[in-house]
């Protein structure tokens, strides 16, 4: 092979990987991001400490219960709100380190607001009206 060839190939791999990634940029583009009115859309957010860690999830199940999780940091729930999309109550619950309910809020029926609490070992203890 002569060096001219060797020019010539070294010339049209350069060419090529210039006009490949500008197809790429034109082609391949990601959704933009209106930072202006700050709006995203995912199907879920997730909140992560400073090692990685999961400590939070935000998302909405195939069947549309939206739902917020706050996790420990053994990436237990230890918080978290639910709200179905088909006119079900929603509800708050706190939860211990074993993942048992401590404290559950939501509404009855009627409208009218209840609170539910928990032993350590889930058992009920009191609830409002």
């Amino acid at each position: 092979m002569t060096r001219r060839m060797c020019f010539g190939m070294i010339a049209v791999a350069v060419v090529a990987s210039v006009l490949g990634g500008i197809a790429g940029a034109v082609l391949v583009r990601p959704a933009p991001v209106d930072a202006q009115t700050g709006v995203y859309v995912a199907r879920e957010f997730r909140l992560v400490g400073p090692d990685g860690s999961l400590r939070g999830r935000y998302w909405v199940s195939p069947d549309g219960l939206a739902s917020m999780a706050l996790f420990d940091g053994n990436v237990r729930v230890r918080a978290a709100l639910y709200v179905p999309a088909d006119g079900r109550l929603p509800q708050v619950a706190i939860t211990n380190a074993q993942g048992a309910p401590v404290v559950i809020a939501t509404h009855g029926d009627n409208g009218v607001g209840f609170v539910v609490t928990y032993d350590a070992y889930g058992n009920w203890m009191w609830a409002t009206p």
